[in-house]
């Protein structure tokens, strides 16, 4: 392990400023608060109990042993129902009237301890700006709220998002989609977690069996104002989608600070213009031309709506793919008969690959990702329980990696 981690770490050190998922993207503030950095959001129904849903968000790529999460950094996990704009359209939209917010928020009285026996964490579920519901816990602890509708853990846990380096270089630079290589680049990389395990049939009653849509954001109030930093919906919409190509990537940055239902009508042109410009490019590499112009700015548009979208009627099949299903689904007019949002063996960069250079109805088969499933090259498995998420990676590297991610982290600030 110690001498992929070394691997790791030197590719990091002497390669471009991209990473992985929307890990270190861009991000103000980093070189301040490594904790407002989100690199994955995931939602799924645990098979447990069909009303409940699983939601994990992760933050802080590369912690170390010493990492912690911060109190002057909180985070908005944001649900609202969802539906078609319009037959002829069809675009997703959701219903602002019916949000949902659950802010978490931290208090870390052992700063840079490696011990985070005192650290504590409040998750509130809001509705109209009323506290309908709150945890609160110690990290690295599990506590559900007195009504069971939610359970609330947080703390370090092994990144779970798998990714072959080279394809992901092949692809971004334009160049080539080469064939599977099992090459975990995010083996043996922990992350913060911030995982809950919350009732949907209780927060949404009116729209039990239909579609809801969730993003999340980090921000800040230092300075008087709420200010956001980052924010997470589907996966991959900067790195691999807003990815520059010879350009500034300042544009990411600006991208990130706009709130997670916010407006983004100020730069929409430029976001969406940026993502036809590459997915043009990716369209050319398997040398069929997938895409036209026409389908590709409706594609665009409904991924610059960025949030995950999931059924809370469909059962979801450990094995299958669910991530962007019902967004492809709407998109050619068809009824959806998965659960969609996005289960931790969800194989995101396989979906995408295929959808980018394939098509919307591009083979999977053809563009596979290289590594399949978390942990497929280490012993490290998902926990059948909350928090699902594996068990951290120990490692005595952490210092060195940590160093050597705040070098990658400074020249992504371009």
């Amino acid at each position: 392990m110690k001498l992929n981690l070394l691997t790791i770490c030197a590719f990091l050190f002497i390669n471009q400023p991209l990473f992985a998922s929307d890990h270190i993207d861009g991000v103000p503030s980093l070189t301040k608060h490594e904790q407002v950095d989100l690199t994955d959001l995931y939602v799924f129904q645990n098979g447990q109990e069909k009303r409940n849903f699983s939601v994990a968000l992760n933050l802080y790529p590369g912690v170390g042993e010493s990492g912690h999460f911060s109190s002057k950094v909180q985070y908005n996990i944001i649900l609202r129902p969802a539906y078609l704009n319009s037959p002829g359209l069809n675009l997703v939209e959701t219903d602002g009237a019916q949000e949902v917010v659950i802010n978490c928020s931290f208090t870390d009285p052992s700063h840079h301890s490696k011990s985070h026996d005192h650290a504590k964490v409040l998750c509130k579920i809001k509705k109209d700006d009323v506290v309908i519901n709150s945890v609160s816990a110690l990290v690295e602890n599990i506590k559900e709220s007195a009504d069971g509708n939610l359970k609330v853990f947080t703390g370090a846990r092994s990144d779970a998002f798998f990714i072959t380096r080279e394809h992901f270089d092949g692809v971004t630079q334009r160049k080539s989609f080469l064939s599977p290589i099992d090459d975990n680049l995010m083996e043996s990389i922990n992350v913060l977690s911030i995982a809950l395990e919350v009732n949907m049939t209780e927060l949404f009653p009116k729209v039990e069996g239909q579609l809801l849509a969730i993003a999340a954001e980090s921000f800040t109030t230092e300075g008087g104002n709420i200010e956001v930093l980052d924010r997470v919906g589907r996966p991959e919409i900067t790195n691999l989608s807003l990815h520059s190509y010879g350009k500034s990537q300042k544009l990411k940055m600006k991208y990130n600070q706009i709130e997670a239902f916010g407006a983004s009508e100020l730069y929409q042109k430029d976001f969406q213009s940026r993502l036809i410009s590459n997915i043009s490019a990716y369209d050319e590499l398997d040398g069929i031309k997938n895409w036209d112009s026409k389908e590709l700015e409706r594609m665009t548009a409904l991924l610059l709506n960025d949030y995950l979208v999931f059924s809370t009627s469909k059962e979801c099949v450990q094995l299958e793919n669910d991530f962007l299903s019902i967004e492809k689904s709407m998109f050619l007019g068809v009824t959806s008969e998965s659960c969609g949002g996005r289960k931790i063996t969800d194989d995101i960069m396989n979906t995408l690959y295929s959808l980018y250079i394939g098509g919307v109805n591009g083979d999977m088969t053809q563009f596979l990702s290289g590594v399949s499933r978390p942990y497929q090259s280490s012993s490290k498995e998902l926990s059948d329980s909350f928090p699902y998420l594996a068990e951290p990676e120990p490692d005595s590297f952490w210092n060195i990696k940590q160093k050597l991610l705040n070098h990658v982290i400074k020249k992504n600030q371009d």
